[in-house]
């Protein structure tokens, strides 16, 4: 999950030694065989809408519907797949590509110094940024201590029975934010599951553990921990911690693992909401309160730059009500984690947006309420209704190699009183531009549409390979 470069951060203070910082995921690492196959680069991709295309919205044939559900509140809209993980500093990307995203969570190293291009990287100098946004940081303690090169003899925590510079390194940054009134939540370990990541038994990290949390709560008595953030969903492994943590009085306040679906050669993200309800069915079992979850890295290498994946991850995160962060890759031969780019969504030589930056920003678009979708096999979304804003807006995509038809059916439209009888719909196509820039969605489709009993039908023109939609209902002038 990480080149073999491992970054020498620069932060004293923090007894900051060998770190992942900014060389993470690569193509050759640990990804599981797919074959010649690149996600996203076969079934009918090519084709572009032309501006005003009204093709496919009346009522004729489609090869899958997908249900929206009008009359059910999900709550209101929090942009739970807003993370970030480390790819962004002090001042890039700019605000004008960062504020409209709603970011929600930041994940990164305490300090990784300060980058001669782009600035300061780190939770630590881009706390006040991130809380402006109305976010959190996330400060991952590991990576202050390092990750010894594979087949070292000695450098993990508790190597010799020696524990003082781990437990040194998580009090000093635990002091660091707790002098300076700045609430973090504290990520104890990354992916000890990995063994880029832990090369030592399971048991000498479940006590490199409890010495962490207990560092750091010295400190800050009540601070929120994150754990364990482990590679993959592992029931069995995240049992054996719990198991662990509950009896030593260490438990963590949000419960943490990482989702990367199929380029590992996984399940889709649809398995999410399952995980979560095992996990929470499980705490149930054993009397242990915790109600948090965050998916804390999400979307693997050949999906990270696909319009049609990012969505099919922002909807099955909020339908299983849990937090999300994406992770970075290699990107053209350098790091997303470490180039300022939100983990990609920006194109590092161009600094212009790509195609999953203006998903992003679509999903962040999405106010008010949410309500249920109802998935079909090939799409999936995010839809709201806001009664203030008069509006209900929707993200909708297609996350397979071919290209297919969908009609939208929203049902029980009585139960939004500002859509009555005549609908102006709009619907904005988000290419797949993959690695490349994208200047704008494309408006394909602009109309007026009647209920048909309480029914709103819409069937789009045939959406490419993993590309998205931008669909906003009003009333009718």
């Amino acid at each position: 999950m990480a080149s073999n470069t491992v970054f020498r951060c620069v932060a004293p203070l923090l007894l900051i030694g060998l770190a992942l910082g900014c060389q993470r995921k690569s193509d050759n690492a640990n990804v599981a065989a797919t074959g010649n196959r690149r996600v996203g680069d076969s079934g009918g991709g090519d084709r572009r809408p032309s501006d005003g295309d009204q093709s496919g919205i009346e009522q004729g044939t489609f090869d899958e519907e997908l249900v929206i559900d009008m009359s059910t509140s999900l709550g209101v809209a929090a942009y739970r797949a807003s993370g970030i993980l480390i790819s962004m500093a002090l001042n890039v990307p700019s605000a004008k590509q960062v504020d409209p995203l709603q970011i929600r969570w930041f994940r990164a190293g305490a300090d990784y110094g300060v980058d001669a291009t782009y600035g300061a990287l780190g939770a630590f100098p881009l706390y006040d940024r991130i809380t402006s946004l109305g976010g959190q940081a996330i400060v991952v303690l590991s990576e202050s201590h390092g990750y010894p090169p594979a087949g070292s003899a000695s450098g993990w925590p508790g190597d010799g029975g020696d524990w003082s510079n781990w437990e040194a390194i998580a009090g000093s940054a635990a002091f660091i934010a707790a002098s300076a009134g700045e609430n973090y939540i504290w990520d104890i370990w990354n992916e000890p599951s990995f063994s880029t990541f832990w090369d030592r038994s399971q048991a000498q990290f479940f006590e490199t553990w409890r010495r962490g949390v207990l560092a750091v709560r010295v400190q800050e008595p009540g601070a929120t921990i994150s754990g364990p953030s482990i590679h993959l969903y592992d029931a069995a492994y995240l049992r054996a911690f719990l198991t662990y943590a509950k009896a030593a009085n260490v438990l963590p306040d949000v419960l943490s693992w990482h989702e990367f679906g199929p380029s590992w050669g996984l399940a889709g993200p649809e398995s999410i909401v399952a995980h979560v309800t095992e996990m929470k069915a499980y705490l149930t079992q054993e009397g242990i309160g915790i109600s948090r979850f965050h998916i804390n890295e999400m979307i693997g290498l050949e999906e990270a730059l696909l319009p049609g994946a990012a969505v099919w991850f922002y909807a099955n995160i909020e339908r299983a009500g849990v937090d999300a962060v994406r992770t970075c890759y290699d990107d053209g031969g350098e790091s997303s984690c470490c180039n300022a780019t939100l983990d990609g969504l920006i194109d590092p030589a161009t600094r212009l947006p790509r195609s999953t930056w203006w998903t992003h920003r679509a999903y962040s678009k999405i106010t008010g309420e949410l309500v249920p979708v109802i998935p079909s096999p090939s799409f999936d979304g995010v839809v709201g209704k806001d009664s203030t804003a008069v509006q209900s807006r929707a993200l909708i995509a297609n996350h397979t190699d071919t290209a297919q038809i969908v009609r939208l059916r929203f049902v029980n439209m009585d139960s939004v009183a500002f859509l009555t009888s005549c609908v102006r719909f709009t619907a904005d196509e988000i290419p797949n531009s993959r690695d490349l820039p994208l200047a704008a969605p494309i408006r394909t489709v602009e109309a007026d549409r009647s209920l048909v009993g309480n029914e709103l039908l819409i069937t789009l023109p045939a959406t490419p390979a993993w590309e998205a939609w931008e669909i906003e209902l009003r009333p009718c002038p």
